[in-house]
């Protein structure tokens, strides 16, 4: 099944293979990328290489510089020295004196050297900044940077040496000072100092000699130094143009890398436009056939002509607007219900049949019930009868059922005729021969089921003495199946008992129990 429009699904389908293609070129520019930045970060880190190198190189030529100039200074300074030894020789006080000229001139070409060495660290720092961008990766220039270290290092200890030697000049000066203040003494000791002197001028001149050969040296040294200075600074501005390039070319990266970022958003904002219109497409297949995207593709089928079928679409849309408005909830509804009506169903089932079973299971007892009831109400009706006779000396009584056919749910009608009396209902009797006619009835039930024990409180309270004795005389007979204890005030029952328990309260407040056992009195 197919609906809608065909062009804009084709134009899905289209937006779809070019989401594709645009997502394959947006990988490819992004590796580009993360090629081009690899790049740049190796090239940055070959700079600051660089950069370093020839900051060290800078500073160990800065240095060697140094103690180039300081040397030439000790240099003069002992020029000077020999100098002033010689002509100590020919006067001590003059030598003196020329040695503290001497050492003020020293002073000062220590600070005309001290400019000479700001000079050159100024231009060393220029050199520097030049060559903080040179790339780095130069193999050359690291090997000229570390014979250039080691030269700068051999002449730290140049220099150190000198300055030792002119610390010794010093403390010499001083020591001529000292021998100064002592010329007003012996002249032999002046002669030894003058003799020491001698000897220490030859030794300075041989000093000097030597410093002046080193100074040689150094020198030429100094100009290979500024040779391969020159060397340097003509790579570093080789340097300098090939990191210009490299930066150009970095921008013109950074250019094509914004215009591939620019892309990409716009894919991007294509890639959403696309798939908002795919959601719209697959909301409208909800609403209108209530069909998820795979239950259309399911369904789909080839059309024959597309009008037509928006003529069917109509056709069937207003069939279901003629319908009316549907029951969305009619199903779970239906469900529910249908639930309950089962499970109601179920248990009033089950109700019905525990009922059917109580009632049979009814029936069953009270049909035994009414044949145990009627035997032993046969039997009781005998026994009453047969009581009654013995009781009262004769006459008759019966019990009779109000209902036979309902012999549970009825009454019982006791009938009892006294000798020499019409038979009548117990209501009509009177009093003593109600309570008589009772017991009557009461002793037929034990004569019939008896018990182990009775207790029978004040029962022929109200018979006349005559049939008090009868009862007493009676309830004897019964006495060897039933043990009964009488509560009573008659005179007749007392005598027929076996033991008597009387309860007495001779104080005010205070009870007491008499025990008399009749048959132990009647032994004795």
């Amino acid at each position: 099944m197919t609906g809608g429009s065909t062009s804009r699904s084709a134009g899905v389908l289209s937006r779809s293979a070019e989401l594709e293609q645009l997502t394959a070129r947006t990988a490819a520019m992004q590796a580009k990328l993360a090629e081009a930045k690899q790049a740049e970060e190796d090239t940055a880190r070959e700079l600051a290489a660089a950069q370093y190198e020839l900051e060290t190189a800078e500073a160990q030529r800065r240095h060697a510089e140094d103690e180039v100039l300081r040397l030439e200074g000790i240099r003069g300074q002992y020029d000077l020295l020999l100098r002033s030894l010689e002509e100590s020789v020919e006067n001590l006080v003059g030598e003196l004196e020329s040695l503290a000229g001497r050492l003020t001139d020293n002073d000062a070409r220590s600070a005309a050297a001290q400019v000479e060495i700001n000079r050159q660290g100024s231009a060393a720092a220029d050199a520097r900044a030049q060559a903080e961008a040179a790339l780095s990766g130069q193999s050359e220039l690291l090997e000229k940077s570390g014979a250039l270290a080691e030269e700068i290092s051999g002449r730290k200890s140049d220099l150190a040496a000198l300055a030792a030697e002119r610390e010794a000049t010093v403390r010499s000066a001083a020591d001529l000072r000292a021998l100064c203040a002592d010329l007003s003494g012996d002249r032999e000791q002046k002669e030894q100092m003058a003799e020491t002197y001698r000897r220490n001028i030859a030794a300075a001149e041989e000093e000097i000699a030597g410093l002046q050969t080193a100074l040689e040296e150094l020198a030429g040294r100094g100009a290979a130094f500024r040779q391969r200075l020159a060397a340097i600074t003509e790579e570093k501005n080789a340097l300098e143009a090939e990191r210009t390039a490299k930066n150009r070319a970095g921008q013109e990266m950074n250019e094509n890398l914004l215009n591939l970022e620019r892309a990409v958003a716009k894919l991007d904002q294509k890639r959403a436009t696309s798939a908002m219109e795919e959601k719209q497409i697959l909301d409208r297949l909800w609403e209108h056939y209530e069909l998820s995207h795979s239950d259309a593709q399911a369904q789909r089928i080839e059309l024959e002509s597309v009008p037509k079928a928006n003529r069917r679409i109509g056709e069937l849309k207003r069939d279901i607007t003629a319908l009316g408005t549907p029951n969305i909830g009619a199903i779970d509804e239906f469900q529910r219900v249908n639930t309950r009506y089962t499970y109601l169903t179920d248990q009033r089932n089950d109700v019905e049949k525990a009922k059917g079973e109580l009632q049979n299971i009814i029936g069953e007892i009270t049909e035994e019930m009414t044949k145990i009831f009627a035997e032993q109400f046969k039997l009781l009706s005998e026994s009453f009868q047969t009581t009654f006779q013995e009781l009262f000396g004769g006459g008759t009584a019966r019990l009779e059922l109000e209902d036979e056919e309902d012999i549970l749910g009825c009454g019982i009608e006791i009938k009892a005729q006294p000798p020499g009396k019409t038979l009548k209902t117990i209501s009509l009797l009177s009093g003593g021969e109600k309570a008589f006619v009772a017991i009557a009835l009461y002793f037929s039930i034990l004569k019939v089921h008896p018990t182990p024990f009775c207790v029978m409180d004040e029962i022929e309270a109200a018979l006349d003495d005559a049939n008090v004795t009868r009862y007493a005389r009676y309830m004897r007979t019964l006495a060897g199946r039933t043990q009964f204890i009488v509560i009573t005030h008659r005179r007749g029952t007392m005598e027929e008992a076996d033991v008597l328990y009387g309860v007495t309260m001779q104080e005010q407040g205070v009870s007491k129990i008499l025990t008399i056992n009749l048959n132990d009195m009647a032994k004795s």
